[in-house]
């Protein structure tokens, strides 16, 4: 009996390998948007309000919930429990002109307000090409449903879906994949990815988010 049980085991851990999907988006940092309200919309309220054809959910934040955050309408930089978060900001290069560039913090409380975009998550997967410390516990050992936001460069940013993926296995694909710097934002039955007026992957129920991701 106990052979059985673990043969079905085994088959069902297969089948879950073989069946996950997963989507690495590139954007030009210059296309891409954070929008959010003050309350909780459909991706249809979304798609209505700001004309969406790509979209994807982003953070963890809400109307009455830590940030930190920015988008085109809202901000609120307070971070007490110091989560990681992206700064979408303007610096100098070498050069001596402006770029636009995603820069990741872990180590800050406080981002800069002058960003034009601010969203956070947690954990950080990969920093500078490093791959990050993550926590063993139910949360990073489930395989669920997951969005990571990243780059590999300063021109663009990349963004990950999968419909099924454990935390603690993040920063060796993502590495593999050619990220450079990574974090995890919301997931599970909130991820969904939205490109070109089409579904590519949903939940049977779509949730209603406090903030998206556009480009």
């Amino acid at each position: 009996m106990k052979t059985i049980l673990f043969l079905i085991t085994v088959l069902l851990t297969t089948v879950n390998i073989s069946t996950a999907r997963e989507w690495v988006i590139s954007i030009p940092i210059k296309g891409v948007k954070m929008v959010s309200t003050k309350g909780l919309k459909s991706p249809k309220w979304f798609i209505s309000k700001f004309n969406v054809v790509n979209m994807t959910n982003l953070s963890f934040f809400n109307h009455n919930y830590i940030g930190p955050y920015k988008d085109s309408l809202n901000y609120d930089l307070r971070n007490p429990k110091k989560w990681p978060f992206i700064s979408i900001d303007t610096f100098c290069t070498e050069d001596g002109n402006d770029s636009l560039g995603i820069i990741f913090y872990n180590d800050l409380s406080v981002p800069n307000k002058n960003s034009r975009f601010i969203a956070s998550g947690t954990p950080l997967i990969l920093k500078d090409g490093v791959e990050q410390p993550i926590k063993r516990n139910g949360f990073t050992l489930a395989k669920r449903p997951r969005t990571v936001i990243g780059n590999n460069n300063n021109d663009s940013i990349l963004i990950y879906v999968s419909s099924a993926i454990r935390i603690i296995d993040m920063p060796k694909r993502l590495k593999n994949l050619g990220f450079k710097n990574a974090m995890n934002l919301d997931g599970g039955g909130s991820t969904f990815l939205y490109r070109d007026s089409v579904y590519v992957y949903r939940q049977k129920k779509l949730r209603s988010y406090p903030n998206i991701l556009t480009w």
